[in-house]
Formats: structure tokens, C-alpha cells, sequence
């Protein structure tokens, strides 16, 4: 401990509690100059976040500096001795416990903006949220009973093996709690996208994000439980990533002789027709023609595009229909026509109701 002699004599109680209402006008000044300073910080980019981070530290920052006064204090040997043992534990352990206050709420903080930017991330905020509290808590509290010479090698040993036990019996909750939050961060799938496990049966709209598992509704209404560890250890196709639309091919065979230029202009104008008026077209596309192969006879492809998985059915039955009588009545013999699987990815657009 460094011990200075001012001018006056030793110090009293008296002398060194005017010393430190000296520093506490000296700690609102530099408080106030902070508070400006990150009030100025938080009007830039993301401003209601940085307007709730600094409510969570502009308290704690005054505290700081009066906790800092005291301190200097004990190091200075300015306190009078009978004040040195009280502040020697009192002052660490309280800037522990507020240190640790202001971390939980910045934690909060920024949990919760990241639960308003992803609304998936609900299920897992509140489980974070407790976690952030109990864990940062334990550690003040272990700080506090270490400087007041507490022996905390004990406890930190049966919270270890404690812990050890624990995280072994829920071996598989917490790996799914973690997939959680995972998927919640990540988002490879959102509520309401149409998704694919592969290697499995598991297909349909994602109904809901859990902390556990993820609930999946095929078209037939069924609901698949999947924990979120096979989610993420797995292969997921999202036909809603990056956008919904899709390319929807349809495979035509033609007899070698067909007029190909006029089968062309009566299958696009059919095309066009179909998506202006089926409710899952996509409206404005161009839809095209292409021959792929020319042998005993002709294959091609028309690209039409729905407006998501689920407008396939639709889209290609009213085509289909709509382009045999076509075919009939301009007199071209159309051999096969069929759709082809699996759709191709398109551009983004707004999903229809159906989707849900």
C-alpha cells in the first residue's frame, strides 16, 4: 500500500471524507462529460440499441467513479486506518457485484434486440436470459467470497462434478438447446418456410422454432417433431432460400417432323396465359421454349415459374390441360408432356396465403 503525507497532519475521518466530496463533484463532471459522449454515440446507426445500452451502463459508470475514490483511498493511504479493512473487502466486492449487474443488463439488452430482429429467437431468448443471469451472478459472488477469504476450491470442485453429472444426464437436452439457439441465430429455416430432410420422409412448412425441436406440417396436415440437433447435423433443402419462387419445368416430347416454330408460339402463349390467371403464377414472367434433345423424336423444355412449392400441382395441372387443347386445335400431335422434378430456384417475391 503506497501511504502519502499531505500537508495538515495524518488524516482524520473528517479530512478524508472532505477529500472524497471533493472527488464525488470531481466524478459528476467527468459522469456528466461520459454521459454526453455516449449519448452523442447512441443518435448513430442502430440508435434504440445504443440508447438502451447506455441506459444500462449510465448508472453503473457514476458508481464506478465514486467506488474508484474510495479506492484511491486505500491505495493512497489517505483513509483513516480503522476505515482500511472495511473498504479493503467493501469496495472490490461491490464493484464485483455492480460490474456484474451492468454486464447481465447489457446481455439483456442485446438479447432482446437480437429477439426483435428474429422473432424465431424467442424460444431460446428466455433460457439465455437466465443462463447470462445465473452465470455471470456465480462468478461476482465467487469473487466476493474469495477476497473476503472465503476457500471457494471446495465448492468450485462439487459445482464441477455437480455440473459434470448434470450436463451428462441432459446430454441430449443440451445439445438440442444449443442447435437451438444455433438455428435461432443462423436462421437456415424460418417459420413458414417449405423444407426437405434428407435421407428421410420429413417434408413440409416449418411451424414452429423451439428451444427443442422444430415442428414441421406436411401438405396432408401432419406435424413431424424433428429435435433440433438432427436440424442441424443434417441436410436441410429450404425451397423457401434464398426467395419462393420457382422455375417450373415441362417436359415435352414432339414427333420428328412437328413444326417446332409453331409449337413454340402456341405453347408460350398458353404459358403466359396460364400464369396471368392461375393464383400461383408468377405474373410478368417470360416463359420459354427449349429443345434439348432431337432423335426418333423431339424433346423439349417449356420454363414456366409459380410463385411457390405449393402452386407446382396447380400451375402444371392448368397447363397441362390448357396446352392439349391447344395442341388439338392448331393440329399438333403432341406425344408426352410431363413436369420435371426437382424444381429449379427463382428470384423472391411475396408468398401467397396458401403457403401457411
Amino acid at each position: 500500500m503506497l501511504a502519502l503525507d499531505l500537508p495538515g497532519g495524518p488524516f482524520t475521518p473528517l479530512r478524508a471524507g472532505l477529500l472524497y466530496v471533493l472527488w464525488v463533484a470531481l466524478s459528476f463532471g467527468i459522469a456528466t462529460l461520459g454521459d454526453r459522449l455516449l449519448a452523442a454515440w447512441a443518435k448513430r446507426k442502430d440508435e434504440a440499441l445504443r440508447a438502451a445500452l447506455l441506459h444500462a451502463v449510465r448508472v453503473p459508470l457514476f458508481l464506478w467513479l465514486l467506488l474508484a475514490g474510495l479506492w484511491g483511498e486505500v491505495a493512497f493511504g489517505w483513509a483513516p486506518p480503522e476505515w482500511l479493512p472495511v473498504l479493503a473487502i467493501g469496495v472490490p466486492a461491490l464493484f464485483a457485484v455492480t460490474f456484474a449487474h451492468t454486464l447481465v443488463k447489457v446481455a439483456l439488452v442485446l438479447i432482446a434486440h437480437e429477439q426483435e430482429r428474429k422473432p424465431s429467437f424467442e424460444a431460446q431468448a428466455g433460457i439465455l436470459k437466465l443462463l447470462v443471469r445465473i452465470v455471470l451472478y456465480a462468478l461476482a459472488l465467487a469473487y466476493v467470497m474469495a477476497i473476503a477469504g472465503v476457500t471457494i476450491t471446495p465448492i468450485l470442485g462439487a459445482f464441477g462434478i455437480g455440473g459434470l453429472a448434470v450436463a451428462l444426464a441432459l446430454q441430449d437436452t443440451l445439445s438440442n438447446f444449443f442447435a437451438g439457439v444455433y438455428i435461432a441465430l443462423d436462421r437456415p429455416l424460418r417459420e413458414g418456410d417449405y423444407v426437405e430432410l434428407d435421407g428421410t420422409t420429413v417434408k413440409g412448412f416449418v411451424l414452429e422454432l423451439g428451444w427443442r425441436s422444430v415442428r414441421i406440417r406436411e401438405l396432408s396436415n401432419n406435424v413431424f417433431i424433428v429435435p433440433n440437433s438432427r436440424i442441424t447435423m443434417g441436410i436441410v433443402k429450404n425451397y423457401d432460400l434464398p426467395a419462393g419462387w420457382m422455375n417450373a419445368p415441362i417436359t415435352v416430347i414432339l414427333p420428328r417432323e412437328a413444326d417446332l416454330a409453331g409449337f413454340e408460339r402456341v405453347a408460350l402463349a398458353t404459358a403466359k396465359e396460364v400464369l396471368a390467371s392461375s393464383p400461383g403464377g408468377a405474373r410478368g414472367y417470360e416463359p420459354f421454349f427449349r429443345v434439348t434433345q432431337v432423335g426418333d423424336a423431339v424433346q423439349g423444355t417449356v420454363m414456366l415459374r409459380v410463385q411457390h412449392f405449393v402452386d407446382m400441382s396447380l400451375v402444371t395441372h392448368q397447363y397441362l390441360a390448357a396446352l392439349h387443347a391447344a395442341c388439338a386445335q392448331a393440329g399438333i400431335r403432341l406425344t408426352s408432356a410431363q413436369t420435371v422434378a426437382p424444381p429449379l430456384r427463382a428470384g423472391p417475391t411475396t408468398l401467397p396465403a396458401l403457403r401457411r
